[in-house]
């Protein structure tokens, strides 16, 4: 299963209600977010984000996820790699509502 798909579903779950808002998205993770010990924060880290949802948020993981999403840089871990994913999950999830395109399906 990508990674996307698991950040999706773990948010949305099978419902996929199409383009949600950033305030809706922030929303729908607050909740989750909640539950989580320790101060997250998932709002700028893509670490903190994969945490609350879950999700494995080690270098492989973070590195599957930007090869899916099409990072062209260093798959290293670095600030810049990780900056970058966190926009391009936020962007994604917020244009597909957490439909997982075809690409990023096993």
């Amino acid at each position: 299963m990508s990674i996307f798909k698991r950040i999706a579903d773990a948010i949305f779950g099978t419902y996929t209600p199409g383009a949600i808002t950033r305030a809706e998205l922030d929303q729908l993770i607050q909740k989750r977010a909640v539950n989580v010990e320790g101060q997250q924060n998932w709002r700028t880290s893509i670490v903190d984000l994969l945490k609350v949802l879950d999700v494995p948020s080690d270098l492989d993981a973070r590195a599957e996820l930007a090869h899916e999403l099409g990072y062209k840089g260093k798959l290293d871990g670095s600030m810049e790699m990780n900056n970058w994913l966190h926009q391009a999950v936020m962007q994604k999830l917020c244009e597909t509502g957490g439909e997982v395109p075809a690409s990023f399906k096993d």
